[in-house]
């Protein structure tokens, strides 16, 4: 479980949301308190007296936490969703239950992403606007309104700290995540983007459009480093763990593997009869130790 100094005065959704950025949680966990004396072994086993969920509006100390407590959380992960009903809602992944309701937006929730440090949720909408909200509460922390029609997606850099928006309006834009603010507009699509994201170093950002192009940006200056050309229109593009290369999905049926500093195409793979809608890179596994 996370570490945490907090004082009895503290709420207990305090140490959950210490939970949720130590473990990389998207679900506020249940906290339990484990009543004194410490569990004993019975026939082998550790047997555990009956434990007690604190609610999270309690200071530690209202909920009767003593100093030197044992506190448990129990762990549950999440599935976020985007709809048309114009809501994003957060899910407990093991018991189906909806944790939070992001309501707020006034029109079709396109897309629906969970900050690295999962501090924020981010959605896109076509409201034409995009939104940030706390994932503790639910509760709308910014709105980030400077796209003059639908936000398709929305993405964050990975240190959490800005967020990138692909429009209709054929722009993207980069935020600053503690203020709300546009810091950057990424001109240069002749019709929609559909999707943008930071590259794994946070230094680059991409975007694909329905003009048929894909364009990797310096995530710094906005300034556009490569234009790819492919067929229309281009939908997306996924990065490989290691940032070297990425992977596109389009509209000629086919996915391209390319190199991120050239923007050359490595490998086409073919074999789709119809539009490839998307394309991502599997999980790296980690390397097999050597028993030997």
């Amino acid at each position: 479980m996370a570490k945490a100094s907090l004082r009895l005065g503290c709420k207990v959704l305090e140490l959950a949301q210490v939970c949720i950025r130590e473990a990389r949680l998207s679900v506020a966990p249940v906290i339990f308190s484990e009543p004194k004396p410490e569990p004993k072994m019975v026939r082998g086993k550790m047997e555990l007296r009956e434990r007690f969920p604190l609610a999270t509006d309690d200071t530690l100390l209202e909920a009767g936490v003593e100093n030197n407590a044992v506190l448990r959380a129990k762990i549950s992960p999440a599935v976020i969703t985007a709809s048309k009903d114009c809501t994003a809602r957060i899910w407990n992944a093991e018991t189906g239950k909806c944790e939070l309701v992001l309501e707020g937006h006034s029109d079709a929730v396109c897309s629906a992403c969970i900050s690295p440090d999962c501090r924020y949720v981010a959605t896109s909408s076509e409201d034409a606007s995009a939104r940030l909200w706390y994932v503790d509460s639910g509760r709308c922390a910014r709105v980030l309104l400077d796209h003059k029609e639908a936000v398709y997606s929305t993405a964050f850099s990975p240190d959490s700290k800005q967020v990138v928006t692909a429009s209709e309006d054929g722009s993207a834009k980069i935020w600053v995540v503690k203020t709300g603010l546009c810091k950057l507009t990424l001109k240069g699509h002749n019709f929609a983007v559909l999707w943008a994201a930071f590259s794994p170093d946070g230094r680059s950002v991409t975007t694909t459009s329905s003009d048929g192009t894909l364009k990797i940006w310096n995530a710094k200056t906005g300034v556009c480093d490569r234009t790819l050309l492919g067929q229309k229109p281009v939908y997306l593009a996924s990065f490989a763990t290691d940032g070297s290369t990425f992977v596109t999905a389009s509209g000629d049926s086919t996915a391209k593997i390319c190199d991120l500093v050239t923007g050359d195409s490595k490998i086409v793979l073919q074999g789709h009869d119809a539009l490839v809608l998307g394309a991502s890179y599997a999980p790296s596994c980690p390397a097999e130790k050597d028993d030997g």
